[in-house]
């Protein structure tokens, strides 16, 4: 293979990564403009003083709304990496969850970074070759 030649992505993926989650939230704990394919960040919160960031940069797979738009509940789907699970569910289960919208994922502890099958990738659906 020529060195710059553009290699499809689906050849060299190793496919889904993680499980995918589904994570509770108030609709007032997560930006109004996320949609499928951000990434985000999840916050928990144990206690009215302390906080600490549980996933950085997971992609939303899918998002269900369950109540209205500023009271109600909102679904969101992630895939997460199995290392990352139990933080994931502890968080979850102690109920104090805010989403960022991830401009800058951080350190790598969620390294799931599949999108979801309804975005279009196709600006970036190839990679070019290593040397």
């Amino acid at each position: 293979m020529a060195n710059g030649a553009l290699v499809p992505k689906a050849a060299i993926a190793s496919g889904e990564c993680g499980n995918e989650i589904n994570i509770p939230v108030q609709a007032q704990h997560l930006p109004p403009s996320l949609k499928p394919g951000n990434r985000v960040n999840l916050i928990a919160s144990g206690d009215k003083t302390t906080a600490s960031v549980v996933l950085y940069g997971a992609v939303v797979q899918e998002m269900v709304e369950d109540g209205g738009t500023t009271t109600g509940k909102w679904s969101l789907t992630v895939r997460v990496h199995p290392n990352r699970e139990p933080a994931v569910i502890d968080a979850i289960r102690g109920g104090n969850i805010d989403i960022t919208k991830a401009a800058n994922p951080g350190p790598d502890t969620n390294p799931c970074k599949t999108p979801p099958s309804n975005v279009d990738e196709k600006a970036d659906s190839h990679v070019e070759a290593a040397q």
